[in-house]
């Protein structure tokens, strides 16, 4: 939408960045658990931005309800506009 050819963006972008997903194993790291890092990584996958709305002191479906379902959530938002 906003570089499509009506919008005053379009032809100006001057890069694009591929970001890969990051592997399970950095999630490990950073959630510590192996059964809540599997959780998450099923969930939210290896997108960095999704991984970091995680609560990692929360379980899982507490995270879901936080950062997918609320209106008002980043996740929300991103996951809807789709």
């Amino acid at each position: 939408m906003v570089m499509g050819y009506s919008s005053p963006l379009y032809r100006k972008r001057t890069g694009q960045l591929l970001i890969k997903q990051i592997p399970f194993v950095h999630i490990l790291g950073y959630i510590t658990d192996i059964k809540k890092a599997v959780e998450f990584y099923s969930v939210y996958g290896g997108t960095p931005a999704y991984i970091m709305e995680v609560d990692p002191g929360k379980d899982v479906f507490t995270n879901i309800e936080d950062n997918i379902l609320r209106e008002d959530s980043f996740l929300y938002k991103v996951l809807s506009s789709y």
